[in-house]
């Protein structure tokens, strides 16, 4: 991870400042062409009418505003990681796995964005979970409401309708029960 956010970060009074990030790159290549018409015009190397001097001022606030830009993109490098991370995770459920040891806002940012994606992940995987659960406690008892009906309409013995009256109640009683403790359970309450 050697890019210039990394870099910065490196610097103790970068560190925490995502905005002094920015603000040391800008700072750095505005000044880019006065150091070089400094040092031109000190060390004596060229000598320089106005034209010249013009030309070469202009041309080192150019190539310097050039690469304040590049810098400063490379700069946005966290928030390019947070956006293809979410991205990824929105299309294909990929959980990524974001840098969290920067401190300043950006940093905290991608801290904070790979723990919510990894709580949602594992709200996804219980809520997986939970429909399987409900999908066997939800379904059972109306198969065996419909087997013990089909007894019933076909039974002529009044004991043994007797039978499977207590035997729906049961199942009834049983079923509800466990059907609250679910719910209870997804409302964040104990069993």
């Amino acid at each position: 991870m050697s890019h210039l956010y990394s870099k910065l970060s490196k610097l103790s009074f970068l560190r925490m400042h995502y905005s002094g990030k920015f603000l040391f790159v800008a700072f750095i290549g505005i000044h880019i062409p006065l150091i070089i018409i400094v040092l031109i015009i000190v060390t004596g190397i060229f000598s320089f009418n106005k034209q010249t001097l013009l030309t070469t001022c202009l041309l080192a606030t150019l190539a310097a505003s050039a690469l304040t830009l590049y810098f400063l993109n490379q700069l946005l490098w966290p928030l390019h990681k947070a956006r293809t991370a979410l991205e990824r995770y929105l299309t294909y459920q990929e959980l990524p796995n974001l840098p969290t040891q920067f401190e300043d806002e950006a940093g905290v940012l991608l801290k904070q964005l790979q723990q919510t994606l990894e709580q949602q992940n594992q709200l996804l995987d219980e809520k997986k979970d939970t429909i399987q659960l409900l999908s066997h406690n939800v379904q059972l008892p109306f198969e065996q409401f419909s087997e013990l009906s089909t007894r019933i309409i076909r039974e002529t013995d009044l004991e043994k309708l007797h039978d499977h009256g207590r035997t729906i109640k049961e199942i009834a009683v049983k079923n509800l029960l466990a059907l609250h403790q679910i719910l209870n359970y997804l409302n964040g309450q104990k069993l």
